[in-house]
Parts: structure tokens; C-alpha cells; sequence
């Protein structure tokens, strides 16, 4: 198998198959794959979102359109610099991730050198990307960072127009900070906690009785009203620090991260956790004196290492003080303590803490998974349904939901509190070092948060197919929430920032618009254009239409070959869709969008997006930073490309996450193998005059193409391959068990399948058409259609209620352990049967089936009284038996009674057909619509 897919890649390589040009009067189709960090060489992982992108641009080059589907490779950042220093310090796990992935082992140390690193990766991901036979337009290949010269100008240009509309800017901005390279830490410069979000919390200045502060974060500050004690972490040794003039007691992580946020902070000294144990401090909300209490459950790193309790509306507050009471010393004080309830919402009493609890069994502290499912449960109902009551003062009566920004303004005013940052979970920077929030100063920024632009991308958005539809509510709320990003640090590979070289644009920030440069790295790998052209001018002449007189000289090439770059990227723009994994959603598929609309004119704006979920190998999480993966190398050499392709889209689509199973893979080479040989069936086959298992394996074929396409055109690629292949293959076993075979309808057939298995199997595809004696290549050839001429529904019914009876008679014959048989009889259901099962249908197709019974009484099958009543019952306890298709009583008994002689031959026994209502026999009743009732004697 593996022999005939380079046979086919190497015949689609001379023929240009998959090259893409401008033609006049042809539809067009952009699709485009985010260029992969090359810092290693590709899993499986990578492979299913590639693929997928492959299939949906082979299915519309099929469908007669010029499929542009190109590629590159990502170098800027911190992948390879960070791989490169763990090389550099003898990182073994680093070094081992390298080995797994197939790199020899005497080539590694030179990976000291990111430049050798990026070499031999790009060598790799081009190596097995045709190796997987990718339908790629691999002129237009290329990779980023200043070591690409011509890349380097189009991000350089990029940058120097985003200035000139002022969405580029210098300020002070929380950012996740790695303090060894001294820079901001964007999503794919992280070892861990890519998707990670700065969050903010409210610190409330709790007093003890000489002033000192124990400040304690929330993210809910309604709560405050409600604090009964404070928790402190007695094995933890805190720090006394002189903060904004005032004197603190914190953790020694939170003493950093405060200096790092702008308060002015100076160390005084130390304080252990148990000094502080029993001690009394005021909250500045209520004036309320309250304890401190030990547990073991704060964590110093997590905000400031000081926590405040509200137990009528925190599991875990409650429980850690019903856990405490077991402790004699506390007794009196915690007999002090009155729960305080704040919140109205629907669904609770008082103290909602408790009765989720209490509900779910809650014993302890260390009941961790039922605490989080109780805490999610009280936070989302009181922050989307509650309602602050008379406890919470002047913001009594307003709803939680509207009140978090008011609440913090006004305790800052008053003194209460001030604002600190965290990130949303633990950050590593690719470098191995731990990250926190910093409010850098002078930081440059891109101002996704300005709200003319943010109105626009919504608008963008909201014009735009999002693949599946349920991940539209993620676009939204990300844009929405979208702040000001960070877009260049200190160090890493990449493309200075042109007015300020000090910094180095990151990797979030140059690959928002870089699918233009697609139509311009066509003419730089083939020599026409060079670094020295690539001024500003060419990029807004051919990317912006900008036609300034006297540009071509300027730029140094002929006007002509200007006019024809700017025609070709007026033809394959704008992009039709952008095909991505959903962990890019929160930001760089959100930044496609954004500079998008910033740059281009609304006709060139994006189409769609398709996110998909991420690959696990055997039901278990793949991740490169963790060395557990399964490179792309060793599955096309064990499986070939096909079965690798097959065995990806055959487990998920959408947002699920596929998991990728040898069992699977080898099951399609085995498949795959038996219907190329099957085509001999042909030689052995005649033209026949076509019968009805002929007429229904037409009719199958046809709904099988319906199908499929109507599943493509929504990137569904499981569903459309359940359809493609499996349930093709099914419809030919089944026809191939016939007696009689015909010729003409097995070369429709097995033309149409390897047409219909193009965007899936693209190598299988080729090989089966050649078997059919095509002499041209299959992507050459068109997407099948519907053909209305073999269309019919009835006959594809009338086989398969033959086949449900067939089943049916034999089940029966099994259960009664009886292999001879003296007497069949088949009672059809009479024609009130018929009736009610067609009211049912309606009430089912009317989205009426809990009111079922109702729909079907109050119709004209009332009539039947009881025997109608009681056959809705049967129907609504189970909708499955309610016929999608109702031939009725005749259609049945000519049925039956056309195949009474087969069922004869077949059962080697006399068979009887009768209707329901003309049966002496006591279990005629139980006859149903399309499902008649069986009695064997």
C-alpha cells in the first residue's frame, strides 16, 4: 500500500496537480493550516488539524474550484530558543523529547544553534507532510523570523502600518512576565499554560489592631459583607513589607509579585503562619472583628497567601470549618461564628453553601472533586441568577451579575482594597522558568481593546461560517473580552520591531496576516522578486491597491509584474477558511480576524473558521513538553498515509477530541485492501437488466453522495466519511451477497466511491481508479451529483423491510432453538395502525413527542377509541418505534405477498400472509406498522 502512495505523490508532483493559478471565469477556494513551530518534528497531533484543512481543499478542488492550500513554517518566539538553551544546559528530558522524535542522536548537540534546529526541522515537517501526500502548493513555501529576509520586509511593513492607524502603542500593561528573559511571555512562547489569562483580583485590606494590612484577594468582593474568619497557612513563614507606606504581612511570592505591579514595596521583615493564628483582624467592609484560623489549604503563591472565608456562600469555607471543629483549642472561638447569607438566587434557601453540601454528601476537606462541582454550582447560579440582599448595604437589591466593577470602585475609594494580578493557572516560559504577572512599563502593545476596532471584527465575525457553530460563543466572548496584547519582548527569534530594534515582535503578532504573503512568496522562490523590492511601497501596491506613480521604479521590477501580484492576490483573497485546533481560539485565530479588518477592505475579509479537537494516541493526552507523542515519522511508516488519514477523521469531528488507535488504522489497510480486490468482481460480472437489488444499490449510492456532501460543506469529516466510506462498503457487501451481479451497476458504483474517497484517501482513490481502467487521474476528474434517474425511496424501503423481517424470522427462530420450521405466518398491521403511527410521526417532526398521547387524541384516529390510546402509549414510552417511513397495510401484503415464494425457499416452509384484523391467531395483535408480527409453528 505504502508503494502505490509514492507512486501517486511522485505522479501528482510532475503533474503539477495541486499548483495553483488564477483562471478567469474559475470559483476559487483559500484555505490555509497555521504554519506549525518546527522546534520539533511532527506527531499525529499536528497531522489532524493539516488534514483536515486537506480534505476540506481536495473536496472543493473536486468540486471544480482552484484550491490554493499552501504552507509554511513558524520560527519566531521562544520554541526553538528555549529548546536550544535546555540542549545547551543538559537537559536530558529535552534531549530524550529529540531522540523520541526520531532525530539521531549525533545530530542533537548541535541543536545549541536554534539555527541548525530550524534546518533540520523544516527539512522533517516538509519531508513527512508529502510523505502524508498533502495537497499543497509547495512554490509558495516559506519561514519566519529575520533569518527569512523577504518574510522579514513583510512583517517589518505589517508593523509600520498598524503604527500609522495608532493600533500600535507604548504603555504600562499587566502582562505574564518571564523574569529570566527579561520579556513578556505570549501563549506560544509558554512550556505550560499556553491558554493561561491574566485574571484580576480585588485585595481587601483586612486591619489588626496596630494598622498592619492583611490583605486578602477575591474575585468575588460582593462577598465581603459576608467574611466570618480568615484563613492563614500555619507551616508558611510570611513577610512583614512596608507597601505604598503602609505595613503589610504577605507571602514572600506575593512580596514579588506586588513589586512587580507597581507598588512600592520595601521588606521590614518575617512573620511565621502560627504567630498569626488565633490574632483577630477588622474588615474594612462591615467593621466586623473576626479570627484568623489555620489551614493548610492556602497556597503562598496563590495571590497574597491570606484568604477570607464567607461559608454561607464558599464549599470550602464551610467545610474547612466544619473540619476544624474536631480541634478543641478553636471551640469557643468558632461557636462565635454566624454564617452571613448575601445572595439571593433561585434554587437556594440560606447559606447555599451548605445545602450543596449537604446534597452532595460533602464530608471533608479532602472530598476535592465533589468540593469543586459544589463551589462551580454556587458561584454560576448566584453570579448568573443572584441577587444581593439587605446584608450587602447600599448594594442591596442589584444583581451579581452587574455589580462586580461598581462593587471594586467603590471599596477602592474608600480604602478598602486595591488591585492585584494572576494568571488564570501556573505559566512556564519555554526557557523552564516560572512567570507571574508584571505591570511592565513602556511595554509596546497592540490595542485589540480600542472599541471602534473591536465593532468591526464583531461585525467580521458575525458575516463569518464558524465550523462547528457552538464554537461562534467562544469568538464572540474572546473579542469582546480582548484586551491590549503585548507584542514584542527581548529576546527569542523573530523580526525587530522597525522603530524600536531593542525589541523583537512575538509570535501571536506576526502571523495574523502573513496568508497574503502566500500570492508573494510564489515570485520570491522562483527569483522575480528579492529582498531589495520588498520595500513598503510594494506591499501597499499589491496587498492594499495603494498606486502610487512612479511605485515601479521605486520597488525595481517592471509595472507588470506588480499589476499581475496584485491580480492574483485579488483572485485567491480573501481567505475562504482557516482550518485550526481550538486552543488557538482565545487569541491567534482571534488576531487573524482583527488585522484582517484593520488592513483589507470588508470584500477581503475572512470566510470561515474550522476548529477541531485535540488528538490523544490510545485514549491518552498527547503533549511534546510532556515527551509523550507519537511521531508522524513512525505512524506513516507502520500505516502508510491512507490508514493514518482514515483513522484520524473515522473518530471525531467538531470540538471532540479523536483518538488516534493502531487497531483502527490496521482495520483500514485490511478494508481498503479487499475492495481494491473486489473490483475483479467486473470480470465475473454481466450487463443485465436491472433489478431490484440493482435499482436499491443505485438509489444508495445516490443518498451516500447527498450525504457526504452535505457533510463536507459543514466540515463534519467523520460523519461524511461514516457515509463515504463504511456505509458504501456496507451497501456493497450487501449487494455482493446477491446471486446475480451486474456489471454496468459495479463500475457506477465503484466509479462513484473512489471519487467520493478522494478528500479521505486520496492515494486509495487514485489506485482504485486505475483498476477501473481510468486513464486520467481522479483529481482530475469531478465530484459526483445526485443523478434523479436512480433515485428511489421505495425500492431502498422495500429492501430493507424485507431485511428487517428476514432478521426478525431468524431471531425468533434462534430464541425458540428451533431450526425447522413447519409454518410461517407474517401478520401485517391493518390500516387504524397505519394511522396513528403517521400522527405520531407528525407529533415527533413537530417537536410534540412529550405531549404524544395528546397530539394523537385529539386527531382523527380518535375514533379508534382505546386500541388508538393504547397504541400512543407504546409509541411515546419509545419514539424508536415509530416508522420514519409508513408504506401501509397494501403496500405490506403486496410486498409480502411478491416475496412469498422467496421466503419459502428460504425458510423451506409454507408462509402465510394476513392481515391483523383477519388473524384467528391471538398474537396478530402485536403486529405494528412496518414491523409485522411473526408466528412460527
Amino acid at each position: 500500500m505504502k508503494l502505490y502512495e509514492r507512486k501517486w505523490q511522485l505522479i501528482w508532483e510532475k503533474e503539477k496537480v495541486f499548483e495553483a493559478d488564477p483562471v478567469k471565469g474559475k470559483k476559487k477556494f483559500f484555505i490555509t493550516f497555521p504554519y506549525p513551530y518546527v522546534n520539533c518534528s511532527p506527531h499525529i497531533g499536528h497531522s489532524y488539524t493539516a488534514l483536515r484543512a486537506d480534505m476540506m481543499a481536495r473536496y472543493n478542488k473536486m468540486m471544480g474550484k482552484v484550491v490554493l492550500y499552501p504552507q509554511a513554517w513558524h520560527l519566531t518566539g521562544e520554541p526553538l530558543m528555549g529548546a536550544a538553551k535546555r540542549i545547551m544546559a543538559g537537559d536530558d528530558k529535552q534531549f530524550q523529547t529529540f531522540k523520541k522524535a526520531g532525530v539521531p542522536e549525533r545530530i542533537i548537540p548541535s541543536f545549541k544553534d536554534p539555527k541548525k534546529m530550524a534546518s533540520y526541522f523544516i527539512k522533517e515537517w516538509d519531508k513527512h507532510f508529502h510523505k502524508l501526500g498533502m495537497s499543497t502548493d509547495w512554490r509558495r513555501t516559506f519561514f519566519t523570523t529575520r533569518l527569512n529576509k523577504c518574510y522579514n520586509r513583510f512583517v517589518t511593513w505589517q508593523f509600520l502600518r498598524l503604527k500609522d492607524k495608532k493600533l500600535v502603542g507604548k504603555g504600562s500593561h499587566p502582562i505574564i512576565y518571564c523574569p529570566l528573559c527579561d520579556s513578556p511571555t505570549g501563549s506560544h512562547d509558554r512550556l505550560k499554560g499556553e491558554n493561561a489569562t491574566i485574571v484580576e483580583h480585588l485585595m481587601i485590606h483586612f486591619r489588626m489592631n496596630d494598622g498592619t494590612v492583611l490583605p486578602a484577594a477575591t474575585l468575588r468582593p460582593e462577598t465581603t459583607y459576608g467574611v466570618t474568619n480568615m484563613w492563614i497557612n500555619p507551616e508558611v513563614v510570611y513577610v512583614k513589607a512596608k507597601v505604598n507606606d503602609e505595613e503589610w504581612i504577605v507571602s514572600e511570592q506575593a512580596f514579588q509579585k506586588l513589586g512587580s505591579q507597581g507598588y512600592d514595596v520595601e521588606l521590614v521583615g518575617e512573620v511565621k503562619g502560627t504567630e498569626l493564628i488565633g490574632k483577630t483582624v477588622d474588615n474594612p467592609v462591615t467593621g466586623d472583628s473576626v479570627y484568623i484560623f489555620p489551614a493548610s489549604f492556602v497556597k503562598p503563591e496563590n495571590s497574597t497567601g491570606i484568604v477570607m472565608s464567607v461559608p454561607s456562600h464558599a464549599p470550602y469555607d464551610h467545610m474547612a470549618l466544619e473540619d476544624l471543629k474536631h480541634e478543641r483549642r478553636f471551640k469557643k472561638k468558632l461557636d462565635s461564628i454566624v454564617y452571613v447569607h448575601l445572595i439571593d438566587s433561585p434554587g437556594f434557601d440560606e447559606h447555599p453553601a451548605v445545602r450543596v453540601c449537604e446534597m452532595k454528601g460533602i464530608i471533608s476537606q479532602q472530598d476535592v472533586k465533589k468540593l469543586e462541582n459544589a463551589t462551580s454550582i454556587v458561584y454560576r447560579n448566584e453570579f448568573h441568577k443572584g441577587e444581593m440582599n439587605k446584608n450587602c448595604g447600599s448594594f442591596a437589591g442589584k444583581k451579581v451579575s452587574e455589580s462586580k466593577e461598581g462593587l471594586i470602585k467603590y471599596f477602592e475609594k474608600k480604602g478598602w482594597g486595591s488591585r492585584i494580578y494572576e494568571t488564570s493557572e501556573p505559566v512556564v516560559c519555554r526557557c523552564t522558568s516560572q512567570t507571574h504577572v508584571k505591570l511592565l512599563k513602556n511595554q509596546w502593545f497592540i490595542k485589540y481593546s480600542n472599541k471602534a476596532w473591536k465593532k468591526k471584527t464583531l461585525k467580521c465575525l458575525s458575516k463569518m461560517r464558524i465550523y462547528p457553530e457552538e464554537a461562534r460563543k467562544w469568538f464572540e466572548n474572546a473579542i469582546k473580552n480582548m484586551n491590549a496584547k503585548a507584542c514584542a519582548r527581548k529576546s527569542g527569534l523573530g523580526t525587530p520591531l522597525p522603530w524600536d530594534e531593542n525589541w523583537i515582535i512575538e509570535p501571536l503578532s506576526d502571523s495574523t496576516i502573513y496568508m497574503a504573503y502566500y500570492v508573494i512568496a510564489k515570485y520570491v522562490n522562483s527569483g522575480e522578486l528579492k529582498e531589495n523590492n520588498l520595500v513598503p511601497e510594494f506591499f501597499d501596491y499589491v496587498l492594499l491597491n495603494r498606486k502610487k506613480k512612479g511605485v515601479a521604479k521605486r520597488v525595481g521590477v517592471k509595472k507588470s509584474l506588480l499589476d499581475k501580484i496584485r491580480k492574483e492576490f485579488e483572485y485567491f483573497y480573501p481567505v475562504d477558511m482557516r482550518s485550526s485546533g481550538k486552543d488557538l481560539v482565545p487569541h491567534h485565530l482571534c488576531f487573524f480576524v482583527y488585522n484582517h479588518v484593520a488592513f483589507f477592505p470588508e470584500k477581503y475579509w475572512p470566510k470561515s473558521i474550522s476548529v477541531n479537537g485535540w488528538v490523544t494516541s490510545e485514549g491518552e493526552k498527547m503533549s511534546k513538553s510532556l515527551g509523550n507523542f507519537l511521531p508522524l515519522s513512525v505512524v506513516i511508516e507502520e500505516f502508510g498515509a491512507d490508514a493514518t488519514r482514515l483513522a484520524l477523521f473515522d473518530t471525531a469531528e467538531g470540538l471532540d477530541d479523536p483518538d488516534f488507535r493502531k487497531d483502527n488504522a490496521i482495520s483500514f489497510i485490511k478494508k481498503m485492501g479487499r475492495l481494491l480486490e473486489e473490483v475483479a468482481v467486473l470480470k465475473k460480472s454481466k450487463a443485465s437488466k436491472l433489478d431490484d437489488m440493482d435499482k436499491w444499490l443505485l438509489a444508495r449510492v445516490q443518498d451516500r453522495v447527498e450525504k457526504t456532501s452535505s457533510f463536507l460543506d459543514s466540515a463534519l469529516n467523520r460523519q461524511a466519511l461514516q457515509e463515504a466510506f463504511h456505509g458504501m462498503n456496507s451497501d456493497l457487501i450487501k449487494y455482493l451477497n446477491t446471486k446475480k451481479l451486474n456489471k454496468k451497476v459495479l463500475e457506477y458504483f465503484f466509479n462513484v466511491f473512489a471519487r467520493l474517497m478522494v478528500p479521505f484517501a486520496p492515494h486509495f482513490s487514485e489506485e482504485l481508479y486505475l483498476k477501473l481502467g481510468k486513464k486520467v487521474l481522479v483529481h482530475n476528474s469531478s465530484w459526483p451529483k445526485v443523478e434523479k434517474k436512480f433515485v428511489n425511496k421505495e425500492i431502498q424501503v422495500l429492501v430493507d423491510y424485507k431485511d428487517a423481517l428476514m432478521v426478525d424470522v431468524k431471531s425468533i427462530q434462534r430464541l425458540i432453538k428451533k431450526d425447522a420450521i413447519d409454518l410461517l405466518t407474517v401478520v401485517v398491521a391493518s390500516d387504524w395502525k397505519n394511522e396513528v403511527a403517521e400522527c405520531a410521526r407528525k407529533a415527533v417532526e413537530k417537536g410534540k413527542f412529550r405531549a404524544l398521547i395528546k397530539e394523537v387524541m385529539n386527531s382523527k384516529v380518535k375514533r379508534y377509541g382505546k386500541r388508538a390510546a393504547q397504541l400512543a402509549q407504546v409509541y411515546a414510552k419509545d419514539a424508536n418505534k415509530i416508522p420514519s417511513v409508513i408504506l401501509g397495510s397494501k403496500k405490506e401484503l403486496r410486498i409480502l405477498g411478491q416475496n412469498k415464494n422467496e421466503l419459502e425457499k428460504l425458510f423451506g416452509c409454507k408462509v402465510i400472509v394476513e392481515l391483523d384484523d383477519e388473524s384467528g391467531s391471538e398474537k396478530a395483535v402485536k403486529a405494528l406498522p412496518m414491523k409485522p408480527s411473526i408466528i412460527l409453528e
